[in-house]
């Protein structure tokens, strides 16, 4: 996902007591209930269209903070509170009430969708294919080692998220633990590097089209005349360029003698990728097809698709019928036992819904847009402003959801002359990729550096900055000049 995990914040179901000391098991369970009353509201205000669900969601979210307020991160508690003051402000400045449902419906949407994607995380835990595909990839000897992991990484995170990403790089410890009597350290640390840069770079490019991503899910979100059958495809394809230019940097950048050393050999085979790719086909294929074939936005369509999917992968990894229950059974409670672990996410996405719809209400469009078609600015200078603006505020600690969110709505908003709403997603998307590898602030880099025993800095500045401001200069040049040329 993601987003901005910070150093403090809770990540995992083994670090969950630590962050309620006294009253774990009460808190904990308060906090699950209310999260789950917040999933049920979003699929009633969803398929039901019952508004006032979302008034008790919105309460039950607010209690689901307060009861997790010592797991958030610092930069999540500062997004809730500015969300608070926004929405406070909304009243002072008399926004109607119609708008501020919709920032409240936003909210609880987001809150939910984000939650919901946890059960693929749950349902990939038991499935064997998981680690069979993950031992396959880990074991790649040098030459193919650098493409295996950063497709590895790609698959994973398109699938699982985070998940996916701790399962290839806890493997890759494991792997190079075992052969670190073989090697010297300076190649050990320089094997370390290059796999750990391999499965971040291919994790961080689903930013640019996965339907199951979160950055184009936001986009989309807050620029609703894009369809996803516009902008996956371009961002697919750049997806392909940026893997062969990751590759480059890999072979030019690292050295000589670490490279033509063979592992202990290859374990499994190409099977399990492919069924995992084949699971990103058919969950992706199944969301569009419910959206096409119904009134449902495509983030409604996810909703309802993903909870169905995966208690199917779960039957499908069962052998009897207590089986096919328990399994069931488990990947539904696994996922709300981490609900309490997942309130800094959570409220980052929860933030990003409500100021996406507040703040617009509250600016003057008209004068605002008079305003910038005064400044007669190119709309290809606005687009790589764009990038820019997520890019750097993300290397702040802003996460580029709360930005992607505002800037999207704001483009929308607006409707300037020569910027298409296929350009400003794009050049939202650009500086979200660019930022995920690169950022120590973002959840990618951080849990990456946790994992791997590194620092966000080392791992994402130090190791990966060349990169990912090659990355950013060449996707807003690209951009800007298909801008200009009417292309886009």
């Amino acid at each position: 996902m993601t987003d901005s995990l910070q150093p403090a914040e809770i990540t995992d179901d083994d670090n969950a007591e630590a962050a309620f000391p006294a009253f774990a098991n009460r808190r904990e369970k308060a906090a699950m209930a209310c999260l789950s009353l917040v999933i049920s509201a979003a699929y009633l205000d969803v398929f039901f269209e019952v508004g006032m669900a979302i008034g008790a969601a919105s309460l039950a979210l607010l209690v689901y903070f307060l009861l997790c307020w010592n797991a958030l991160s610092r930069v999540t508690r500062f997004l809730l509170s500015l969300a608070i003051a926004t929405f406070s402000a909304a009243f002072w400045f008399d926004v109607n009430g119609p708008t501020i449902l919709d920032g409240l419906s936003r909210m609880i949407f987001l809150s939910a969708l984000l939650s919901v994607l946890g059960l693929l995380r749950s349902a990939a835990a038991k499935a064997r294919e998981v680690a069979d595909a993950g031992a396959f990839l880990t074991s790649q000897p040098p030459g193919r080692r650098y493409l295996a992991l950063t497709v590895g990484g790609h698959i994973f995170g398109t699938l699982i998220n985070l998940g996916g990403l701790a399962i290839l790089l806890d493997m890759t410890t494991r792997a190079l633990a075992r052969e670190r009597g073989n090697m010297s350290v300076y190649v050990s640390e320089w094997r370390l590097r290059r796999m750990t840069l391999a499965i971040i770079r291919g994790f961080s490019l689903i930013s640019l089209w996965s339907p199951l991503g979160f950055a184009i899910n936001i986009v989309l979100l807050n620029i609703p005349d894009l369809q996803l059958v516009e902008i996956a495809p371009i961002g697919l394809a750049a997806t392909f360029l940026l893997i062969g230019m990751g590759w480059t940097f890999d072979y030019f950048g690292s050295p000589r003698r670490s490279r033509g050393l063979g592992t202990s050999g290859t374990q499994g085979g190409l099977g399990p990728v492919f069924l995992l790719f084949l699971h990103v086909l058919v969950l992706g294929g199944a969301v569009i097809a419910v959206e096409e074939l119904s009134a449902l936005s495509f983030q409604k369509a996810l909703l309802l698709v993903v909870p169905l999917y995966c208690l199917f992968w779960s039957f499908l990894q069962a052998r009897s019928v207590y089986g096919t229950v328990s399994t069931m059974a488990a990947t539904v409670s696994t996922t709300v036992r981490r609900f309490p672990a997942s309130a800094s996410e959570v409220g980052v996405f929860a933030s990003a819904g409500l100021l996406a719809v507040i703040v617009l209400a509250l600016i003057p469009m008209p004068w605002l847009q008079d305003k910038i078609i005064g400044l007669s600015l190119d709309p290809a200078l606005i687009v790589v402003t764009m990038s820019l603006t997520v890019y750097a505020l993300c290397c702040i600690g802003i996460n580029p959801i709360i930005t992607a969110s505002i800037l999207g709505s704001l483009a929308y908003a607006l409707d300037l002359p020569g910027l298409s709403s296929l350009a400003a997603a794009l050049a939202l998307l650009g500086g979200w990729g660019s930022a995920i590898p690169f950022s120590p602030f973002i959840t990618t880099v951080v849990y990456t550096g946790a994992l791997i025993g590194r620092s966000p800095v080392e791992v994402g500045m130090r190791w990966n900055g060349p990169y990912s401001l090659t990355m950013l200069i060449l996707w807003s040049s690209i951009l800007s000049l298909a801008v200009y040329l009417g292309w886009v």
